[in-house]
């Protein structure tokens, strides 16, 4: 278990009026001191502190101290406000820079770059207040990882960052307590984490707006309730396939036990209840409800992405911590405890890493013919199906779209229509609410309507725009598939040339199901991807209900059992029932495949939901043996295989699917569905204090 690192103090007692008396009456000096602390590691996320401070808003005091080894070494005592009143409003800010900040001009010139700008702080700490005669008060600064990157110079220089929120900084000297070093140093009563924590479980949500969280079974209040937090940074990157935004997770992260306080930490609510503060809060749902991805042609400054809160634990085994219950010394380290016990940055041990699932690809063809009708609009099934794509797990998953376009040219022409769908491959997140309007406004076609569903799976139809993304994008695909939904038999020659679709659906050949059949199977190869990158593509056939209520799924069950092709029968009047189907076997396209996370081996845990249920490692786990259960490193992946993997889509299913059944198909807008992450954490190298 790592112990918690980065800086323990900083002491400055900055004098003000009647510091050293008058004449010969001796009077207590009055004085502010404040003290630095932080948990965060160094000297990756914090290499050097500057202190700065302001009378009546002028600069009195401006001076840098590097982190050495975790510790600042300052000054006990600054006499930097003179002779005044007491009524005197003093500034207090502490700028806190990384290693690429540190001894920069903004450091060595005292200057007032904001957060987060290029040689600027990563985190700035602001208090304003007044004296109080005779009384030497200590001034709490701490910098929580949650202010990291937060600019608040937007507000002005009366606003400071607290629990990730930009909050007024002044502070009632009435509300402070007296100096003692102890507040400081812990030498009289303080919080060790290794005992506290040793019994630590992971917290049951209970409300996520209010982000109120519940002791685990079997744990009581006991002597008090103690929380720890695990903070992870995810990135925008650009991808440069389809030039979209995509969220990937950075290496590195941080952890923080919280103090009870309702502004930066958390407050026991009642028995076994608890919740974060609200800036807190809204990192945590940010874990399971990630923001929307930035419009693919903005321009975005280096480094930008958002924050979440992946991991919150819980223990009952020491009384609450409060803001000024100082760590033990015994608890703080200066430097990071590192998985590998050396100097690497990418992953520190005991810290849940959330997976981000590998790519997978999914081309939806639909036929929109009139005998379709039942499938749009604010109560057509395909319309509420499509809604599923904005859950979390499909936070990977690249879809493209396509009506077939009833052309009979399609069947023998040397390039087929389907090489540009309507929607081209993007990220679900992005292309959803595009095909969310097309279902919702849809409107059957004009002229002849036949179904050429053959033309759709030539090696030059849709299966070739999947694989051609496939090889572009440069990464294995989870799965690569295309999608078909229809409610007709495909038949040579319509009996109307397709003016009347309800009578049959007339595709290229005389024998339709031979055809069909054996496009599946090439496009599957037998599971195998071909030597030049072309992935395994599955074919699924969504079958609707039809207006003569005679849906054909005996044909599409005859293609799908020579193998290579799912049928999903969604041919049910029951509207629950299909959308559950539906929801269940798409989650196979975000889950059991992930990225391997720099720092990450073989050595890891694995675990999902959030309960954080483990999974165990099994070296037979790969590509082709995806029965064994357990998971391990496949070709650079993280693999889970068997009954775990199982679990895990059915977790990820039972989450979502009410979500769905709920959201309906009005809007062509989902209800926020949440995320049921996989994380990896890497043990620490050598017993010791969490």
């Amino acid at each position: 278990m790592s112990r918690i690192r980065g800086v323990t103090v900083g002491l400055i007692g900055i004098v003000g009026a009647s510091a050293f008396g008058s004449g010969c009456t001796a009077k207590k000096p009055t004085e502010l001191v404040p003290g630095v602390f932080t948990q965060v590691e160094v000297p990756r996320d914090l290499a050097q502190i500057r202190i700065d401070v302001m009378s009546n808003g002028g600069r009195v005091f401006c001076r840098s101290y590097d982190v050495t080894n975790g510790m600042v070494l300052l000054p006990a005592t600054l006499g930097v406000v003179s002779q005044t009143s007491p009524a005197t409003t003093v500034t207090v800010e502490i700028r806190g820079y990384d290693q690429g900040g540190s001894g920069g001009n903004d450091v060595l010139s005292c200057g007032t770059a904001a957060v987060d700008s290029p040689g600027g702080p990563r985190v700035l700490r602001r208090s304003i207040q007044t004296f109080v005669d005779e009384h030497t008060l200590f001034l709490p600064m701490p910098l929580s990882y949650s202010c990291f990157d937060t600019d608040c110079s937007q507000n002005g220089t009366s606003a400071t960052c607290k629990g990730g929120l930009c909050v007024g900084a002044t502070t009632a000297a009435s509300s402070l307590v007296d100096f003692n070093p102890s507040l400081v140093v812990g030498s009289q009563g303080c919080f060790q984490p290794g005992p506290c924590f040793a019994a630590q479980a992971p917290a049951v949500l209970v409300d996520a707006t209010s982000c109120t969280y519940r002791l685990p079974q079997g744990q009581s209040a006991g002597a008090g309730i103690n929380v720890r937090v695990f903070y992870q940074d995810f990135a925008w990157v650009s991808n440069p396939v389809t030039k979209q935004y995509e969220a990937q997770v950075k290496g590195t992260s941080e952890q923080e036990i919280l103090s009870s306080d309702a502004a930066e930490g958390f407050l026991p609510v009642a028995g076994d209840l608890f919740q974060l503060a609200p800036g807190l809060c809204s990192l945590a749902n940010a874990a399971s409800n990630p923001p929307a991805s930035p419009p693919a042609a903005s321009s975005l400054p280096a480094g930008a992405g958002y924050r979440t809160i992946g991991n919150v634990l819980v223990s009952t085994s020491c009384k609450t911590k409060s803001p000024l219950f100082p760590i033990c010394r015994s608890g703080q380290a200066g430097a990071a405890k590192l998985a590998d016990g050396g100097t690497t940055t990418d992953v520190a041990c005991n810290v849940a890493v959330p997976l981000v699932p590998a790519p997978s690809a999914v081309y939806l063809v639909m036929d929109d013919s009139s005998a379709m009708g039942g499938a749009f609009g604010k109560d057509g099934y395909a319309t509420a199906m499509n809604l599923s794509l904005a859950a979390p797990v499909f936070k990977r998953t690249y879809v493209a779209f396509k009506f077939l376009p009833h052309l009979l040219l399609d069947c023998s022409a040397p390039a087929t229509s389907f090489a540009s769908p309507d929607f081209d491959f993007g990220l679900a997140q992005a292309t959803q609410p595009k095909i969310a309007a097309s279902l919702l406004h849809w409107m059957a076609p004009a002229g002849p309507q036949d179904l050429y569903l053959e033309a759709a799976m030539r090696p030059e139809g849709a299966y070739a725009r999947v694989a051609q993304f496939a090889r572009g994008l440069g990464e294995t695909l989870n799965v690569g598939a295309v999608m078909f939904f229809v409610n007709r038999t495909p038949s040579s020659g319509g009996a109307d040339g397709g003016a009347d679709p309800t009578l049959g659906g007339a595709d290229c050949t005389p024998d339709a199901l031979t055809t069909i059949r054996i496009a599946v199977q090439g496009a599957y190869n037998g599971g195998n991807a071909a030597a030049d990158g072309t992935p395994s593509l599955y074919t699924y056939f969504v079958v609707l209900d039809n207006p003569q209520h005679t849906p054909p799924l005996a044909f599409f069950n005859q293609v799908a059992a020579a193998g290579g092709a799912t049928t999903l029968d969604s041919t049910s009047m029951n509207g629950q029932q299909v959308l559950a189907s539906f929801a269940q076997t798409m989650t196979a396209l975000g889950t059991c495949l992930y990225e391997l996370p720099p720092g990450v081996d073989a050595s890891a845990s694995l675990a999902y939901g959030v309960f954080h249920t483990p999974i165990a490692q099994a070296s037979g786990c790969s590509a082709t043996q995806q029965a064994v259960n357990g998971w391990s490193i496949d070709g650079g992946h993280i693999r889970i295989c068997g009954q775990p993997c199982t679990d895990l889509r059915n977790a990820v299913f039972a989450a979502s699917v009410g979500a769905l059944q709920a959201a309906g198909a009005d809007a062509g807008t989902a209800t926020p569905v949440p995320d049921v992450p996989v994380t990896a954490t890497m043990q620490c190298a050598a017993a010791g204090d969490p």
